[in-house]
């Protein structure tokens, strides 16, 4: 009897410490998914706060379907009040810039505008404008096929919103999967011309242009040229020096890459996690193509736009 009653016993401390320990675990598992081309960038952070932090349990998933495993969400535009919960938290961890980019048999585009684009010149490529007469003129422009992706995703968010446009607005065959398959469909097409994020623009070993594209120069300051300061195109350190040292850059789009999450988790992984990637995670940035996030006042709590918090 009492072999018996011992066995119940132990049976039952055995249930509650799996239980515990299964609560403890989920508690502190870090699952992260959210905007695809920031995923070099968030692979390499994992993979660096692990050396210093080895029984730290964070991963990226790569499936589409959003679940209740996920607590960490990667979004890749600026948030607006109402993308945000009022349980959650945001954290902008990041920025990146888009540029524009052609084939590089596309001489005669590139001729067109070997001067640089204005910002006149970028909406009349990427955007439907009803008021515009550049479709109407098309027989004597180059001949170009634009590709963009969804309406929704971030970039086409944060391209739009560079011009106070809509996603919508943008024109163009849109093309599904991720954004590094825009580039891919400008080196197939002679004809093609896209945006695209530098970290899918440039080969992150050579910090060159990636073969069979050309960079579309932008003109920064608006003068109808490409002065010598404005040759940053051709190497990924460069421009993300000049990027990083002209914060009030207009001219090339740029935007934010946040952490969302719920603001009653209890994981210190996820808050160590975090406060590590503000921090000393900033210096691998500009290895993928990302720029630094300047603003942060090294708090885990951020006002969204518009907020009275």
């Amino acid at each position: 009897m009492k072999n018996l009653k011992f066995i119940g016993i132990f049976l039952f401390v055995t249930f509650v410490s799996t239980f515990v320990l299964k609560a403890q675990s989920k508690r502190d598992y870090v699952s992260i998914n959210g905007t695809r081309f920031t995923y070099p960038l968030i692979e390499k952070w994992i993979s660096e706060y692990k050396k210093s932090n080895p029984d730290a349990r964070i991963k990226l998933q790569y499936s589409k379907q959003i679940n209740d495993s996920i607590n960490l969400r990667v979004v890749a535009h600026t948030l607006t009040q109402s993308e945000i919960k009022p349980n959650e938290l945001y954290f902008q961890v990041s920025r990146y810039a888009l540029l524009p980019i052609t084939n590089v048999r596309n001489l005669p585009f590139k001729k067109e505008f070997k001067k640089g684009l204005k910002q006149e010149d970028l909406k009349k490529v990427f955007f439907i404008d009803p008021n515009s007469a550049y479709e109407e003129e098309s027989k004597n422009q180059p001949v170009v096929t634009v590709y963009t992706r969804a309406n929704q995703t971030c970039s086409s968010i944060a391209f739009a919103n560079h011009f106070g446009l809509r996603p919508n607005n943008i024109k163009g065959k849109k093309i599904s999967g991720e954004d590094q398959y825009l580039t891919l469909a400008v080196q197939k097409d002679t004809t093609g011309v896209t945006f695209n994020n530098l970290g899918y623009i440039f080969d992150i070993n050579t910090r060159v242009p990636l073969k069979g594209i050309n960079i579309l120069a932008i003109d920064l300051n608006g003068n109808g040229k490409i002065d010598k300061e404005e040759l940053i195109y051709d190497n990924l350190d460069v421009l993300t020096q000049y990027l990083e040292n002209n914060q009030d850059n207009k001219a090339i789009p740029t935007d934010y890459v946040s952490f969302i999450m719920n603001k009653n988790q209890k994981s210190e992984t996820l808050q160590k996690f975090i406060s590590w990637v503000l921090t000393d995670g900033q210096k691998y940035n500009h290895a993928y193509g990302f720029l630094n996030n300047n603003n942060t006042n090294g708090s885990l709590s951020q006002n969204l736009p518009g907020s009275n918090n």
